[in-house]
């Protein structure tokens, strides 16, 4: 929970327990009257909220501060190793979530949130497609993030291919995370292409790039609408598998960018990206897995 909102509803309901010992002992007013009768509920719940609500910040509190290592953490290694801003490079990590929990995230963003811009723009039918229906599989989510040029929080999500045991898979990231090794592509550029659309309405030529970069990238035909989730679709893709200690796969480390140079970031990172998934692995251990 953000920690003003947390102070300013502290501070109300303190103020709340506090007009409780100023009321009248006798009024006319029916509204004191109704409160005199139930004041010890009413202090009792405001009092219980007051408690509920720091409980949960401890706890949410202390997944608030991992996360914010976790991007200073990212940021030195983008600084440290690929070239900062040169590159126009991003680094995530991608954590393994259960589909209702994506379902209700998915619900909110592409509906809700964009309530105005779907009227505005007639972007229901694309914002319907965009929920993640299928509430019984797993899915990876973006848990942080950081990246040069500064992106907006990311609402992508890919759902784990239950087909992955005959090489069907939902990306990179499901491979990696299927596998429990290491993943390095470099493919076609495919960013200047509208992947909104159906599939059936590109050209010819932006077909066979397409089909070339979803291949390359280990995207099987059916996960073709997972590219209209991406912001950004990256042709140098390096994926690390995040093993926790008891050598369950917590999730993936993505390192991405565009760019028509071959970007080897696993030779690049050979000599530090062992021990660096150590200090990750460490991090996140005292989270749970999903």
């Amino acid at each position: 929970m953000n920690q003003k909102i947390l102070n300013i509803l502290t501070i109300i309901l303190t103020v709340i327990l506090s007009g409780l010992q100023m009321l009248p002992n006798e009024s006319t007013n029916v509204v004191l009257q109704w409160i005199r009768v139930y004041i010890y509920w009413i202090a009792g719940i405001s009092a219980a909220i007051v408690i509920a609500l720091h409980i949960i910040d401890l706890y949410r509190g202390r997944e608030r501060h991992i996360k914010e290592w976790l991007v200073t953490f990212l940021k030195h290694i983008l600084d440290e190793h690929l070239a900062g801003e040169i590159y126009q490079t991003r680094i995530s990590i991608l954590r393994v979530e259960r589909g209702y929990k994506v379902f209700f995230k998915s619900l909110f963003y592409f509906v809700f949130s964009n309530f105005c811009n779907n009227f505005k723009n007639a972007t229901w039918r694309n914002s319907l497609k965009d929920i993640a229906i299928h509430v019984m599989s797993d899915y990876l989510t973006v848990y942080v993030r950081y990246s040069y040029p500064k992106s907006k929080q990311s609402h992508a999500y890919f759902r784990l291919s239950d087909n992955a045991d005959r090489n069907q898979f939902n990306g990179i990231a499901n491979k990696c995370i299927e596998e429990g090794v290491p993943q390095f592509v470099h493919t076609v550029d495919i960013s200047g292409i509208d992947v909104t659309q159906p599939f059936e309405k590109l050209t010819n030529n932006e077909k066979c790039k397409v089909r070339k970069y979803m291949k390359n990238s280990y995207f099987a035909p059916s996960f073709y609408g997972s590219l209209r989730l991406m912001r950004r679709i990256s042709n140098n893709l390096y994926a690390v598998p995040i093993a926790l200690s008891d050598q369950s796969i917590w999730g993936v480390v993505i390192i991405d960018n565009v760019s028509d140079k071959k970007c080897d970031f696993e030779k690049d990172l050979a000599p530090f990206m062992s021990s660096y998934m150590k200090i990750i692995n460490f991090s996140l251990s005292s989270l749970k897995k999903r």
